[in-house]
């Protein structure tokens, strides 16, 4: 294993002991939530955690292919994970949502340097495969933006197709909440991958 290789696993071991702690505090806000929206959070943190874990065994098996090794404990990802843990008695679901849109940026960040270590060592499969772990963050991200206000206008299932002053097209195959305390002009709903006007 050259040198460079061993720059990417241990870039990718970065971002796989991110996306274990990151799982790990999705899955505790998602079981803590509480208040007036408790089954739309306590739902959209179950997806976004079994997106989060599905892409773990990817992550470590890309390290092992390369010839690397891959995390062997919790204790390694606490020593690796940028994300840091939240053990309060209680959390307010505003805050949950906000700290977990941050956590995922900062994958997207540890994703973004894995990226340009693996392009920079010549390791193509690897810089290829990070571009989709990449962009599940930055949806999650995008998402826990979208509802961090906390004020639901539509039901979980619809999906907000914003007008071109976004610069976003309609998203139809995943469960958004929107929050009714913003602006968004001419607002439609999208249903089975259709926008239609109200």
């Amino acid at each position: 294993m050259t040198n460079m290789m061993t720059d990417v696993a241990a870039a990718l071991n970065q971002v796989l002991a991110d996306s274990f702690a990151l799982y790990i505090k999705t899955k505790n806000f998602h079981w803590h939530v509480s208040g007036r929206h408790f089954r739309d959070y306590h739902l959209l943190l179950d997806e976004q955690a079994t997106q989060i874990l599905a892409s773990t065994d990817l992550i470590a098996e890309r390290v092992r292919k390369i010839g690397g090794n891959t995390i062997r404990s919790v204790g390694h990802i606490a020593r690796l994970s940028e994300v840091r843990d939240n053990d309060a008695d209680h959390v307010p679901a505003k805050d949950m949502l906000g700290e977990l849109r941050q956590d995922n940026l900062i994958l997207v960040d540890s994703l973004k340097k894995a990226k340009a270590i693996a392009d920079t060592a010549g390791d193509n499969a690897s810089s290829g495969v990070i571009d989709g772990w990449t962009d599940e963050a930055e949806q999650r991200a995008w998402f826990l933006l979208g509802v961090s206000p906390g004020l639901i206008k539509q039901p979980l299932g619809q999906a907000l197709c914003r007008d071109q002053s976004f610069g976003l097209d309609a998203i139809s195959d995943y469960r958004i909440l929107v929050p009714i305390d913003h602006d968004f002009g001419n607002r439609r709903t999208a249903v089975g991958g259709r926008c239609h006007g109200r």
